[in-house]
């Protein structure tokens, strides 16, 4: 299971007497965020907890986070790499149930879509997978993970890995699963055991491993 590293960014940014006014374009948003997009105030704005905004500016500011998490800035520079990793936390922030401020994002599950059918890097493809089950429907990303667990795809150990922590209550950028949907993840696992259609040997031994633990 991969680590997730969330940047410190500052949630309080204000604009002071005399300076210049705040751009509130998505381009200007970007801007202000930098490339540690994990920002607090930024993950608030598409949570709409203090104001509410245009769906079209909350999409295309997601878009934005999306295209930064599928082309990091300046790669294959680590700096670049830090800022699509945080641009993808914030999409998965945005979107979950956890106890932010605001809504959930209803358009994160489909930028994490985006990046793990778009984007090159492997590390970004897993983390943008696992990111599903914190946001939108579960039903839905259980759907994609048992998928990806019986397809050829290079992450079908991760899918197996992802959905064993969500049944065992992992936990996702501090994002834990609630008992129903810890069940849910069970029930998906015996059901991928059941179907017998893992090909990955890898992915089918850490799936064989859980069954012999956890019953079929």
């Amino acid at each position: 299971m991969f680590a997730v590293a969330l940047g410190a960014a500052n949630a309080n940014a204000q604009v002071g007497k005399g300076a210049a006014p705040v751009d509130s374009t998505v381009p200007g948003i970007m801007k202000r965020a930098g490339r540690q997009a994990s920002a607090t105030w930024l993950r608030d704005m598409l949570r709409q907890a203090d104001s509410r905004l245009p769906g079209s500016k909350l999409d295309e500011l997601a878009d934005s986070l999306a295209e930064r998490a599928i082309r990091p800035l300046d790669p294959p520079n680590a700096e670049g790499g830090a800022a699509a990793i945080s641009a993808l936390n914030l999409l998965i922030m945005s979107g979950s149930n956890a106890e932010f401020k605001g809504t959930p994002y209803a358009g994160a599950f489909t930028r994490l879509v985006r990046v793990l059918e778009t984007s090159s890097s492997r590390d970004m493809r897993a983390r943008a997978l696992g990111g599903l089950l914190a946001v939108g429907s579960h039903t839905n990303a259980l759907s994609r993970l048992k998928q990806v667990a019986e397809s050829n795809d290079p992450l079908a150990y991760d899918a197996i890995n992802f959905l064993i922590t969500d049944a065992s209550g992992g936990s996702w950028l501090g994002i834990s699963p609630s008992a129903t949907h810890q069940q849910e993840s069970v029930v998906a696992l015996r059901t991928l055991a059941a179907r017998s259609r893992v090909s990955d040997p890898k992915a089918a031994r850490l799936l064989t491993a859980w069954v012999a633990r956890n019953g079929g």
